[in-house]
């Protein structure tokens, strides 16, 4: 490297107490003999800037760690033969033996530059001043120091550090001064919360990082438009006021961009900018490794523009969401040759314990792309992806219980809609009996499904995991982005684990049926397929509400494992419940009328329409309008690029799914409604035809799936958010009230079953 980066002003923004004692004489001078100081000169820093080669003329107000209060009498400016290019005004040269400031300590150094925090005995405050380092005093370093303070000058916004001075010390040394900023750096936050420090996660949640992100991003577009890139953009670089105050630091480094077309008043100029050759040079490295660009870190220095800082930008962000930087090594050159040749893992893999947004991650991966034209071409770009994201996060924010409850009634209504009628126009009005449908199993197979389901989901999760689970779902504000406690992950695994849970009894009552041959166990047994699946419906639309708020469907498809085996054991049972049904009606497929056998032949095309029209309406439940009409029109478009199935997998694993449970609602609806009427001309052919639309959606699953790159479902995956929901298992978080009232609540489901069993098993043995 050319250049070691300047940490003196990181090093400078740890808490300085407002009591420390001024700094000695004799202290100031063992700090300043220890680098090496020249004697003190009698030129002003014109005159030692001309020598260097560096025309700048600038204010010598000397510095004393002495006590001295008067106001530093400023003569006439002197001539000189030498005519400066620079943009500051001419100042008296003199020096005095009263200096208007007070040394109190020094609050860091580092490659150029020691600071110190001193005193304004003018202005009666304190105030930060760095002054260069003798042993850097070659001509491009003190240009580089001079520029630093001329850019930092120069821009005047909120989230930048202003400027007061530049002056000479009485040894010929550049110092300029700028406000004192009392607080801490990103990097000390950073490094806390990597400790896993309590009081951190409970100071800087992820929300909180996000906004200070969004000031950093404020600020370099800010000097973007003045022609400055940063190129040193780093946590530590990254002041935190007490007050809120988002600053950042250290523009030694920062680069001026030539742009003529610019208006005037926009543009930064600098000495250095003014003098011919003094510029960085190709092959010169500086910036600090794990943040820099790879073009940087190659030292190509023409390919260094806006889009460099995106890539700093990008790595900032990184660190924010996984608390550790994109690369790591033992050595700067080892560090710089990773930069250079490899890219950085995505943060949810760097990270696994922590909870890291789907939409910040890919938005983050995007600033770290090693080719310049695939990232953010600007910070304006940027901050619109980031707006993008808060935007649909927010509109995921605003759904509640009766919303989710809304859905359902529609589900349920269209499903039992669509399947009545073409179940009455095929199988006719004579062949159904709605009362005998509706009224007394009815009741039973409810008490059955919802009872023994609880007490089941109880015994694998535990009570107070359950009730947990129910609050979590129930008080949406509970799971929120704010996932450092993992509630939200929890609730969303406890909801794909209950969904599930509420096909056991159903399975158990069918294989009681197939035992007992029994018409009144047959009806009893549909009927409580028909209200699992409501309840799968209803968890499972729950379950894709929460992990869309927590913008984590990119968690989807690692369960397609687990959720394999279900989808399969339901389409079983319903297959089970059909062949049932024909055999108690005798095996008979024949039908009375040509009419019926030609809307038979039609049927499945009728299934297909009404299982898409479910899915579409299951995935708006779900889904924003927006994300639907996006997938839809990917899935049935002729041509998806790998990057688009990439992207279209996990909505297409989700579409697949519901189609799966959309069919088996509309046999089970199909085959429920014959199954009263056993023994009153319903033939076997009404139980086979019932098994279309189960048929229906398991071909929209195979396309759905085909189309998302998906077909291999029983592939292994790490899952992530099981491990998530075992880790907030092992320390939960259950509210201290209202458990005794949750169990007391499902109660009378649990005694209904208790004796809907027991009636159950008397009427099938009359």
């Amino acid at each position: 490297m050319a250049e070691p980066p300047d940490h003196a002003d990181s090093q400078a923004k740890t808490r300085v107490s407002a009591g420390s004692d001024p700094v000695s004489a004799e202290d100031v001078g063992e700090i300043l003999d220890a680098e090496g100081l020249p004697p003190p000169v009698k030129d002003t820093l014109l005159d030692v800037g001309q020598s260097l080669g560096h025309p700048s003329i600038y204010s010598t107000i000397g510095v004393s760690p002495a006590n001295g209060a008067t106001l530093v009498d400023l003569g006439p400016a002197p001539s000189t033969e030498h005519e400066s290019n620079a943009s500051t005004r001419i100042v008296s040269p003199h020096l005095t033996e009263s200096a208007r400031y007070d040394l109190l300590s020094e609050v860091g150094r580092g490659g150029m530059g020691v600071v110190f925090k001193a005193f304004d005995k003018d202005l009666r405050r304190n105030v930060a001043l760095k002054i260069s380092r003798a042993d850097r005093a070659t001509g491009r370093s003190h240009g580089r120091f001079i520029e630093e303070a001329q850019v930092q000058g120069q821009l005047a916004h909120p989230n930048i550090v202003p400027v007061h001075e530049l002056g000479l010390d009485p040894r010929g040394r550049p110092y300029f001064t700028m406000k004192l900023v009392e607080g801490r750096s990103l990097a000390s936050v950073v490094r806390d919360l990597r400790r896993g420090d309590a009081k951190a996660r409970l100071d800087w949640p992820l929300s909180k990082r996000l906004y200070i992100f969004g000031q950093l991003l404020n600020c370099v577009a800010y000097a973007h438009a003045r022609g400055v890139i940063h190129r040193d953009l780093k946590p530590d670089n990254l002041m935190l006021g007490d007050f809120g105050e988002v600053l950042l630091m250290d523009w030694g480094l920062a680069r001026v961009l030539k742009k003529p077309d610019e208006e005037a008043g926009l543009k930064v100029d600098t000495s250095r900018l003014q003098t011919p050759g003094d510029q960085t040079l190709d092959g010169q490295i500086v910036g600090t490794p794990a943040y820099m660009p790879p073009e940087q870190a190659r030292g190509e220095r023409d390919k260094i523009d806006e889009r460099s800082d995106i890539y700093s930008l990008g790595a900032i962000l990184y660190e924010l969401l996984c608390l550790q930087p994109p690369y790591a090594a033992k050595t700067a050159s080892d560090l710089l040759s990773r930069v250079m040749s490899e890219r950085p893992l995505p943060p949810s893999q760097k990270n696994k314990a922590l909870v890291i947004p789907r939409g910040l991650e890919s938005i983050c991966m995007k600033c770290l792309e090693a080719e310049r034209e695939k990232r953010f071409q600007n910070v304006r770009e940027l901050q619109a992806a980031l707006d993008e994201w808060q935007r649909k996060l927010a509109e995921s924010s605003t759904e509640g219980v009766g919303f989710a409850l809304m859905g359902k009634v529609f589900v349920l209504a269209l499903a039992t809609s669509l399947y009545l009628v073409t179940a009455m126009t095929i199988s006719g009005p004579e062949n159904i009996d709605l009362r005998t449908h509706l009224v007394y199993p009815g009741i039973l197979s409810a008490f059955l499904t919802l009872g023994f389901g609880s007490l089941l989901e109880w015994a694998t999760m535990g009570v107070r995991n359950a009730y947990d689970g129910t609050q979590a779902v129930l008080l949406w504000t509970r799971s929120g982005v704010e996932g450092d406690h993992l509630r939200g992950y929890f609730a969303a695994e406890a909801c794909r684990r209950a969904k599930w849970v509420y096909l056991l009894p159903c399975l158990g009552a069918l294989l009681f049926a197939l035992v007992s041959r029994s018409n009144f166990a047959a009806i009893v047994t549909v009927q409580m397929f028909g209200a699992g699946l409501m309840c799968v419906l209803a968890v499972g639309l729950v379950e894709q509400g929460t992990y869309r708020r927590l913008d984590a469907m990119g968690e989807v498809p690692a369960q397609d494992h687990r959720d394999f085996f279900w989808r399969w054991t339901l389409t079983a049972g319903v297959i089970g419940l059909g062949v049932l049904g024909m055999a108690l009606s005798g095996w008979t497929f024949s039908h009375p009328t040509d009419f019926a056998q030609d809307l038979r032949r039609g049927s499945l095309t009728l299934h297909l329409l009404a299982a898409l029209i479910g899915v579409w309406a299951l995935g708006h439940i779900a889904h924003p309008h927006a994300e639907m009409m996006k997938a839809f029109k990917a899935l049935f478009s002729r041509r998806l690029s790998p990057e688009q199935r990439e992207e279209l997998g996990p909505m297409a694993r989700h579409l697949a799914q519901n189609a799966v449970i959309f069919g088996a609602v509309g046999s089970i609806t199909w085959i429920g409604l014959h199954a009263p009427a056993l023994g009153k001309g319903v033939l076997a052919a009404h139980f086979a035809m019932g098994l279309t639309p189960l048929l229906a959606g398991m071909m929209w699953a195979a396309y759905f799936r085909w189309r998302g790159g998906a077909l291999n479902t029983v592939k292994r995956h790490d899952n992530l958010v099981q491990r998530r929901f075992l880790a907030y298992i092992d320390k939960p978080k259950t509210p201290a009230r209202g458990l005794g009232l949750y169990v007391l609540s499902w109660l009378p489901f649990i005694l209904g079953a208790l004796i809907s069993a027991v009636v159950l098993i008397r009427n099938a043995f009359k």
